[in-house]
């Protein structure tokens, strides 16, 4: 992530953030050249998005923009295709999981 500064839009003014995948997530996933550029309000929200790859270009524009407060309770829930990936761990076993991983 960059922060490109302030530029205008639409008589209001906002920061414009260059936005790349770290090298080796862009590796992975085969997605070299690839940059996104987001254009965000005083209200942090998003106005602009523009994505693009050599050849070729999409640009998103925000006309109205609501965040939920909350999401429902359902979000957190698996779907039944799902239940069998689902991994319940105490925090005596998360704690030695993230251990073994942050070495």
């Amino acid at each position: 992530m960059k922060d490109v500064g302030s530029e205008p839009l639409d008589g209001e003014t906002g920061r414009v953030i260059d936005l790349f995948l770290m090298p080796e997530l862009a590796r992975s996933l085969k997605a070299q050249g690839w940059a996104a550029r987001a254009w965000v309000n005083g209200d942090a929200k998003p106005v602009r998005i523009s994505v693009a790859k050599p050849g070729w270009m999409i640009v998103v524009r925000f006309e109205h923009l609501e965040f939920a407060p909350k999401l429902p309770e359902s979000t957190w829930e698996p779907t039944s295709d799902q239940a069998g990936d689902v991994l319940k761990l105490d925090p005596a076993r998360y704690q030695q999981l993230l251990g073994t991983l942050v070495k």
